[in-house]
């Protein structure tokens, strides 16, 4: 081998080991980010609240609610005992609207069973993201005198989900909640969450659209008797 072949070589070499260290360190970033955000939520006092938004989760292969699904629901349940939140947006998970129908539903049949009054509810099945959920909530909240709202959903999401609430204008508090199957399943799902955040970072925030142009995605939320939630 000469010594032109030797040089690149050593040059591909050390240009791929800086690559990978790049990589490595934007993710490990993400990934520090999503823990740090957790555990600050789990440190900070909850204030008194009126509003909490539970994001949904993919229904089981047997059309029920998921483990996951079911301990944000649970998460809910106590802030109502707790006297911490008096609304409830049940946001589905599914960008399928018949399927996501389904799901606001049983969520809701889920939280009457557990004592709250259906009249305290509201779903939400018409948005097929994340972005489109915490915008969609965001008009019926302009209409409640409310200065901040849970945020209920899975500890690896919080993150992502209070920086779009962040850049909606809506103030809010995180909620994170465990994720079935142990340590090993909350690692692989912060993994693949710190992939969402970083796509959310470099492309989806800045679709989120201005106040002004918001899309109404139902009008009639807008009317909603507000005297039921006092």
């Amino acid at each position: 081998m000469n010594t032109s072949n030797l040089e690149t070589m050593i040059w591909l070499k050390n240009s791929l080991i800086i690559l990978c260290t790049l990589i490595f360190s934007v993710f490990a970033g993400a990934l520090v980010l999503i823990c740090e955000t957790w555990r600050e939520c789990e440190e900070m006092p909850p204030p008194t609240l009126s509003a909490a938004i539970i994001f949904g989760n993919e229904f089981s292969e047997q059309g029920e609610l998921t483990p996951d699904l079911s301990l944000r629901l649970d998460k809910a349940v106590a802030l109502y005992k707790e006297k911490k939140a008096s609304l409830f947006i049940l946001s589905a998970g599914n960008p399928n609207v018949s399927l996501a129908e389904h799901e606001v539903e049983a969520m809701k049949t889920y939280l009457i069973e557990k004592g709250l009054p259906e009249h305290h509810i509201v779903l939400q099945a018409k948005a097929g993201n994340t972005i489109d959920n915490i915008q969609f909530a965001k008009l019926l909240l302009d209409s409640l005198e409310c200065e901040m709202v849970f945020v209920i959903t899975s500890k690896p999401q919080l993150c992502r989900a209070l920086l779009i609430t962040e850049q909606s204008g809506i103030p809010s508090v995180g909620v994170g909640v465990e994720i079935s199957g142990g340590f090993l399943r909350l690692c692989v799902a912060s993994i693949y969450e710190s992939f969402r955040l970083l796509y959310f970072l470099a492309v989806e925030q800045w679709q989120i659209p201005d106040e002004l142009l918001m899309p109404e995605f139902d009008h009639q939320l807008r009317y909603t008797s507000l005297e039921v939630f006092n």
